[in-house]
């Protein structure tokens, strides 16, 4: 008979602190992986150099040889690139866990869902964060006279939203979902897909349809148009305070409170209607 802590959902009963050591175990493989890599890419950079120069003029099928050797270096490169920046990725990854971790050990062991707790209230700094820096760019567009740097500033601002606060809503909308729902199985990513458009497409929505773009959607079928789970209406909704000059804690709260809010409810609704579906 299976446990009842096998019928909830990984994150509901993951150590953080366990799962700090294996990201960074992770990072730690990639980058000595990386290295490898750069080292035989610097050692056939010199076998290559050193043949030509030793041997002057390289003919017949030892020419082939070296051909083949110089050509594959540019391979070995990318993929000491991409090996770094796996690496990279799961470091970035252990920084985020760790503050986790520093939350859950701080909580009471008897609290609920205490995983889930913690890894809530990073979620709610990290959206702040990126809240704050979103709106220094902001204002710095608005005092920029040249139409195409206002342009280019605009377009990080809505990055930074998507990409970092709005990204923190979807999160926490579905933490908060599996906090009232700890026995669904489904990770984040078996709900939807973050899609990311571009700013133009985002504006020309805004403009001609008066309605935002998605930021979380789910696709039902490869021949079907994908449906909206989160619309991109929670950055409009946690934005209204983007005139003022200086953004107050409380101004930041009640952002961080209208955007997750309003993620939840729609995210909780699709969840619950491709629960029955």
């Amino acid at each position: 008979m299976a446990s009842a802590t096998n019928t909830l959902n990984p994150l509901v009963t993951i150590n953080p602190n366990n799962e700090v050591r294996f990201l960074n175990r992770k990072a730690l493989s990639y980058n000595v992986l990386s290295k490898i890599c750069w080292v035989a890419l610097a050692a056939i950079t010199v076998a290559v150099l050193a043949g030509c120069f030793i041997l002057g003029s390289i003919s017949g099928p030892l020419s082939f040889v070296w051909l083949g050797v110089a050509l594959a270096t540019p391979f070995l490169g990318i993929g000491a690139s991409r090996l770094q920046g796996r690496a990279n990725q799961y470091k970035s990854l252990a920084q985020i866990e760790k503050r986790v971790a520093a939350k859950y050990n701080a909580l009471p062991q008897e609290t609920r869902n205490r995983s889930v707790t913690a890894r809530l209230q990073v979620i709610e700094e990290l959206a702040k964060e990126s809240f704050r820096r979103a709106h220094a760019i902001y204002r710095s567009a608005q005092s920029t006279h040249n139409q195409h740097l206002r342009g280019y500033q605009m377009t990080m601002v809505w990055h930074e939203l998507e990409t970092g606060f709005g990204m923190c809503c979807v999160q926490a909308a579905f933490l908060d979902y599996l906090s009232h729902n700890p026995s669904d199985q489904r990770a984040l990513h078996a709900h939807g897909q973050f899609d990311f458009g571009s700013f133009t497409s985002r504006m020309a929505n805004a403009v001609f349809d008066k309605t935002p773009g998605p930021l979380f959607v789910r696709q039902e079928a490869a021949d079907q148009p994908p449906v909206p789970i989160v619309e991109s209406g929670i950055i409009d909704s946690a934005t209204r305070t983007f005139s003022h000059d200086q953004l107050t804690d409380d101004m930041i709260s009640d952002g961080w409170r209208a955007g997750s809010q309003k993620a939840y409810q729609q995210f909780s609704a699709a969840a619950r209607a491709g629960t029955r579906a």
